[in-house]
């Protein structure tokens, strides 16, 4: 953004009516926030109830002494560089503020260590994005009495095989009802560890979003003996793994792993919905295991459409749609092979109806 296209906007836009700001200085927008804080004053955005701050650094500062004093509910701060000068002074204030719901961070784990959290901070929402230890996670939980959701992205599990060998740990953290974990670590036994420090979770997201997964996550009996035992209040379980096998090789097949989700528990007890889908890669099947609604941030369509090679459901009913909970949609023109006018028409309608959590759909078409 060029600064005549800022300082038309701020004659524009009434600062008065913003609820809701982002500011990044991202490698394609570098210097905005300075750019926005010399064409706006910050103390007039007095109904700002939404804030995400993208490698701010010195205008922080700037950014705190208003954050305290407006009824903000959700705050969001990613930062590259973490040597500001009272840095965790300057959060320790934020967090501070009342009216403060939702903390959303992605910086280094010590500085979650370091912020001086309110007695009774009432946050109700709290997601990391960074590498952070299991201590690290706990000393924080423990000064949140009120929080409901805990999301945690790439996050990197390095002591919590600590706990599982010593195990004498009972605490738990009986107000969280939420738990999201996406990661490239995902291991059975830790997990199995982290669900008893909650067990009155509600709603439980696991998503192991690159390499491969443990497979014991395609053991439908072993997930199934870990919610009843662990979590016996757990209401809705997305989730996504991968696994691999060798090509035409016995050992693991759609099927075989779809049959140990077709007990009573999954059907009729829970009426979760697992799809299983395989595809080759050189000399090598992947599998693909995971919840309906799809759970995954990002779902390629015309990838789905193009490689799977077999794919099964738990239930019986081939009437069942499978919805994707995704923020994008991409779809290849090209290969989606659509021969008629008429089905055109009824992909589209199925789009409407089923992609209602979509916010970005991408459209790729080569014309030859």
């Amino acid at each position: 953004m060029f600064r005549s296209d800022l300082t038309l906007i701020a004659r524009i836009i009434n600062p008065k009516n913003v609820t809701s700001l982002t500011l990044s200085n991202a490698i394609h927008t570098s210097d905005q926030i300075n750019l926005f804080i010399s064409q706006f004053h910050i103390e007039q955005f007095i109904r700002l109830h939404s804030l995400t701050l993208i490698n701010v650094e010195k205008e922080l500062d700037e950014f705190q002494k208003h954050i305290v004093q407006c009824p903000l509910r959700k705050f969001s701060i990613s930062l590259t560089f973490d040597d500001i000068m009272n840095l965790q002074e300057l959060l320790s204030s934020i967090i501070s503020n009342s009216y403060l719901r939702q903390f959303e961070f992605s910086a280094s784990s010590w500085l979650l260590e370091g912020i001086e959290w309110p007695i009774d901070c009432r946050l109700e929402h709290l997601t990391i994005f960074h590498r952070c230890s299991w201590n690290t996670i706990k000393l924080v939980l423990s000064h949140l009495p009120h929080l409901r959701t805990l999301v945690m992205k790439d996050v990197k599990w390095y002591d919590l095989d600590k706990t599982i060998i010593t195990n004498f740990d009972t605490t738990q953290f009986n107000c969280l009802s939420s738990l999201f974990l996406k990661s490239s670590e995902l291991k059975f036994n830790n997990v199995e560890v982290l669900l008893s420090f909650f067990p009155r979770l509600e709603h439980l997201q696991l998503i192991n979003h690159e390499g491969y997964s443990d497979p014991l996550f395609f053991d439908g009996s072993r997930l199934e003996n870990l919610i009843e035992t662990k979590l016996p209040l757990l209401k809705k379980f997305d989730f996504w793994f991968s696994n691999y096998a060798q090509y035409n090789s016995d050992e693991i097949t759609v099927e075989t792993v779809i049959a140990t989700f077709r007990t009573l528990f999954w059907l009729e007890d829970k009426h979760w919905i697992v799809k299983c889908d395989s595809e080759y890669k050189e000399n090598l099947e992947v599998f693909y295991l995971y919840s309906i609604p799809n759970c995954r941030d990002d779902f390629d369509y015309s990838h789905q459409q193009i490689k799977i090679q077999c794919s099964a459901l738990n239930t019986t009913d081939n009437n069942t749609i499978v919805t994707v909970n995704a923020n994008q949609l991409s779809i290849d023109l090209n290969e989606m092979m659509i021969q008629t006018i008429q089905r055109k028409v009824r992909l589209i309608l199925y789009f409407q109806v089923q992609l209602l959590l979509v916010r970005h759909i991408i459209l790729r078409q080569n014309y030859r």
